[in-house]
């Protein structure tokens, strides 16, 4: 992707702009961001793709780039909030062309977003609910999949359910190579809510799987709830003793 996405820019800065442009443009962030930690240049490189779209017309990939830029670019050099009007623009996009796949996954990150915002959660679940609904229409198994796990997250945050339901998930994820980003977001849920419920070990252990596939994540707001709230179980997880290297360990992996 990374290969694809460099190569395709640097055919548009040498050769002049078409409406893929915009796509790469766009996606470069991804790869700026994630790679090598330069996020400014990706917010300028997404500023290019959203400007081509908007000014000069080129919005045969529209949803695609302002999903892109909603969200992998926006959240890492501003408010997570000022992403969203340009998520639900994705998602008006995909649907006036009939572009579902991302239409689903412009849903798929206005959940996130909500989540990451700490919008309330009664408002939240009703929005995530509507989304499943939707997808599930378009028989987009995988995008449901992601918001099972958004809403049964939620669902636990309300006292609705005990715990996830981790062996049956686990199971579902075991020997298949085609789901690790949906697997490494299961495992982030289940690290946020272990430890928000105080069971710091779980929360441990469920960061610990995530971490191996994190790559899969790696500009998304999943990937910063990871390092957050995996700083925070290995600091809760520590001994008495050992407390205060511990603690510095976590703050060096969040930070």
């Amino acid at each position: 992707m990374a290969l694809v996405a460099c190569r395709a820019v640097s055919l548009s800065l040498e050769y002049g702009n078409c409406d893929a442009s915009c796509a790469h443009y766009a996606w470069l962030g991804r790869v700026l961001g994630g790679r090598f930690g330069d996020y400014q240049a990706a917010y300028r490189f997404g500023r290019l793709a959203c400007d081509l779209v908007d000014r000069r017309g080129l919005t045969r990939f529209q949803a695609q780039v302002y999903m892109a830029v909603a969200s992998n670019v926006i959240p890492w050099v501003q408010h997570v909030r000022d992403g969203r009007n340009l998520l639900r623009r994705a998602l008006d996009a995909a649907h006036r062309t009939g572009n579902l796949i991302h239409e689903a996954y412009s849903l798929v990150h206005l959940n996130a977003n909500m989540l990451m915002a700490g919008d309330p959660l009664a408002e939240t679940q009703r929005e995530v609910e509507a989304s499943l609904h939707n997808v599930r229409k378009m028989k987009f198994r995988y995008a449901a999949d992601v918001i099972t796990t958004q809403l049964g997250y939620i669902r636990t945050l309300r006292g609705h359910t005990q715990q996830h339901e981790e062996d049956v998930d686990e199971r579902a994820f075991t020997g298949n190579p085609d789901l690790p980003a949906l697997e490494c977001a299961y495992w982030i849920r289940v690290l946020q809510a272990r430890f928000i419920a105080g069971h710091y070990a779980a929360a441990s252990n469920a960061r610990s799987r995530a971490e191996r596939l994190l790559w899969t994540l790696s500009t998304e707001l999943a990937s910063a709830e990871f390092h957050f709230y995996g700083a925070l179980s290995l600091a809760a997880c520590c001994p008495s003793a050992a407390a205060r290297e511990t603690e510095h360990l976590a703050l060096q992996l969040f930070f």
